[in-house]
């Protein structure tokens, strides 16, 4: 059951996250771009276009909607548009006729590009992925029409749901009609709500200030407030998983100012740990790690670099060449022993909501040097998982390698 109450304390949540941080800030350094996205795509979108490929490019802006990490939809879009005009034409004409449902033209979309991606697949001898799946079709689609459909990004809409609802439920294998319903059920019921909040409403017109797009129906709104909090409660809960039970006020106050501040510009120090990721993550099949491994990319094209669950934040999410799943977890100094319960945590959500058919489940403990009690710890579970030591050096040279 939805519970009113729930969706408050999500809204509390990041009105306090905005006003810690300046609704100027939100919008210039966190969610703004979103709202432009829409309002960009709004006075260039035009299905009629001769070179719909041109138009695409034009219209559909490379931003972390459509692009970022290994996040692919843009670029698969536009190479379709580019080899299959006519096809790619007609199955957008289907997708954005409101004569039918939402939920419909959502999966008939996927699996039309799907089969156009296998099409191209045959043609050049390739198996590459579409990643045209739910979320990059819905804020597609939401960016077409803002006011009447609902965009997805189903990792943080899951922690959403779970947090407002104890007895939401997604089994594995839903098809995307199937979820955006679900979800749809979650979100439209905070989207009441938040209209009716002045706090958010003065939120709501800054981030849609000088911006044609006005977002009346508090979809993007809602996007924003899902998103942002979801990471926000995943950070808290990985956190606690941790330290082994809930934070204390000191640590809540040190976790919010580093939630506060989540974008690194000039002057500010970058954590060790998101340096080791980053290194990691650009680097991973040729990081000796006992067998090779690949970052985890779902359907959409999401990478598995600080997954989000509604138990806490994965780290690292990766896969080996059977497709068996590794939750890696970096800590920049010594390891604690409570990290095997957070490990453990993580391997027991990926094997519920994501392995299918086989698939195991293990996981990875990268830390700088280890305690006592965490190696005693980690024996207790050494099937499951393991203990790798990092070292980072840095070294200058004379002679430019490039010569």
């Amino acid at each position: 059951m939805i519970s009113d109450a729930k969706i408050k304390e999500w809204v509390d949540i990041f009105v306090d996250h905005v006003h810690t941080i300046s609704p100027q800030v939100h919008k210039q350094q966190q969610e703004g771009y979103k709202f432009e996205s829409v309002n960009h795509f709004q006075n260039h979108f035009d299905l009629g276009a001769t070179d719909i490929k041109a138009m695409l490019e034009r219209a559909v802006q490379n931003n972390n909607l459509f692009a970022g990490g290994f996040y692919f939809p843009r670029q698969m879009l536009l190479r379709f548009a580019e080899e299959y005009p006519q096809e790619t034409r007609t199955i957008l004409e289907h997708f954005f006729d409101e004569s039918h449902p939402v939920s419909d033209r959502l999966q008939k979309a996927e699996d039309a590009l799907n089969e156009l991606n296998e099409k191209r697949n045959a043609a050049r001898g390739e198996d590459g992925h579409s990643f045209m799946a739910l979320r990059s079709l819905s804020v597609l689609m939401a960016h077409r029409y803002p006011n009447d459909c609902n965009p997805i990004k189903p990792r943080e809409w899951r922690v959403f749901c779970k947090y407002i609802n104890n007895e939401f439920s997604m089994p594995n294998g839903m098809s995307s009609a199937e979820q955006y319903t679900l979800f749809s059920e979650h979100v439209d019921r905070m989207r009441e709500y938040i209209q009716g909040r002045d706090d958010v409403r003065a939120i709501h017109e800054t981030l849609t200030d000088g911006l044609t797009f006005k977002d009346e129906q508090y979809r993007w709104m809602a996007q924003d407030i899902i998103y942002v909090t979801a990471r926000i409660v995943a950070e808290k809960r990985g956190a606690e998983l941790e330290k082994g039970g809930e934070l204390d006020e000191a640590e809540e106050r040190e976790l919010k100012q580093e939630l506060a501040s989540p974008y690194i510009g000039d002057g500010f120090e970058v954590p060790v740990e998101k340096y080791l990721e980053h290194i990691m993550c650009e680097n991973l099949q040729d990081i000796d790690l006992g067998e090779p491994l690949s970052v985890f990319v779902d359907n959409d094209g999401n990478d598995g670099r600080q997954y989000v669950t509604d138990i806490g934040t994965l780290d690292i999410l990766a896969q080996d060449r059977n497709g068996n799943f590794v939750v890696i977890e970096l800590k920049k100094d010594k390891g604690r022993s409570t990290v095997i319960g957070q490990i453990l945590a993580y391997i027991g959500w990926v094997k519920e909501n994501l392995a299918t058919n086989g698939q195991t489940v293990r996981g990875i403990v990268v830390v700088s040097s280890a305690h006592p009690a965490l190696l005693a710890a980690q024996r207790e579970v050494a099937d499951r998982v393991t203990i790798k030591y990092y070292r980072v050096s840095l070294s200058f040279s004379d002679t430019d390698p490039g010569q």
